[in-house]
């Protein structure tokens, strides 16, 4: 027979054990959740930047040189684009290649945009604010 503090020990150190084991799986899962999810991002960022600007898929795809099915299975997540094609797609839909794959970074007009505003009075952004908007919905409305 063990002693009572042996076998306590031997209790803790199997426990930690299958808490390492288990901390370890999911470790590995979330990280490949993470990965999923960013690619995801990538797709689904570039389908949204392409209905915002008002493309057609086909219309993306010609201005980016890429077939449109292509286009539909990179923002489907089923393929991987090489470092031009991201360039083209960047400059087709006036963003940065950052923004494509991180969400971050800018487009061509962030700059520009910041400078106009900055020339109004705190008190009459909110007004500009609201202007904006309804140009968007303007702009929206087919």
């Amino acid at each position: 027979m063990f002693p009572e503090q042996y076998v306590k020990e031997k209790c803790i150190i199997i426990h930690c054990k299958n808490d390492l084991k288990r901390l370890e799986f999911f470790y590995k899962e979330s990280y490949k959740k993470m990965k999923e999810i960013k690619n995801k991002d990538i797709g689904y960022r570039i389908m949204e930047l392409r209905l915002d600007r008002g493309y057609s898929r086909e219309r993306l795809a010609e201005r980016a040189g890429i077939s449109s099915k292509f286009l539909f299975e990179i923002e489907r997540n089923e393929k991987g684009f090489s470092a031009n094609t991201l360039i083209n797609l960047a400059e087709a839909l006036d963003v940065s290649a950052d923004y494509i794959m991180t969400g971050h970074g800018s487009t061509k007009f962030d700059e520009g945009i910041a400078e106009a505003l900055e020339k109004f009075e705190p008190s009459i952004l909110e007004k500009v604010e609201d202007l904006l908007k309804l140009a968007y919905e303007i702009a929206h409305c087919n």
